[in-house]
């Protein structure tokens, strides 16, 4: 859809090896968000710049076939700081990093075998997105 908020956000990632060189990842997000003004999440109305609410949601992913990395670019537990991905309202995320790419190497056949978030902005509504449909939205401001 549209690009309609600036999410901030804390990720946990939890990785399963499932064989010698195959595993599958459960990310779980949690965090706020801000509004641009224009047409709301839902596409039934518009939302005003600056509407902020909180949100939570993840992905289960498909197994993936993948080399761990013997010497990982960041911490394997904890917190592995903040990352900014400048993004805006285009939307252009000039500062992304796909979070595989810290752990492991070859990785192929990744995808998402379930997804959802649930947008709570109060009086200005809720908006579910999730694999199965969306419902809900957030409007006004």
């Amino acid at each position: 859809g549209n690009t309609w908020a600036l999410d901030e956000f804390v990720r946990q990632i939890q990785v399963v090896q499932t064989g010698s060189n195959t595993f599958c990842a459960t990310v779980k997000f949690e965090g706020s968000f801000t509004t641009f003004a224009g047409t709301s999440p839902g596409g039934t109305s518009s939302v005003s710049q600056g509407v902020v609410g909180h949100f939570q949601g993840g992905y289960v992913s498909t197994q993936f076939s993948a080399t761990l990395k013997s010497a990982p670019d960041v911490s394997t537990r904890g917190n592995i700081g903040i990352i900014d991905y400048r993004c805006d309202v285009a939307p252009n995320c000039p500062g992304y990093l796909d979070w595989k790419t810290f752990y492991f190497d070859n990785v192929s056949g990744f995808d998402l075998e379930w997804w959802g978030w649930i947008y709570r902005a109060g009086n200005n509504g809720s908006w579910l997105n999730v694999i199965s449909g969306n419902s809900g939205d957030i409007t006004g401001g």
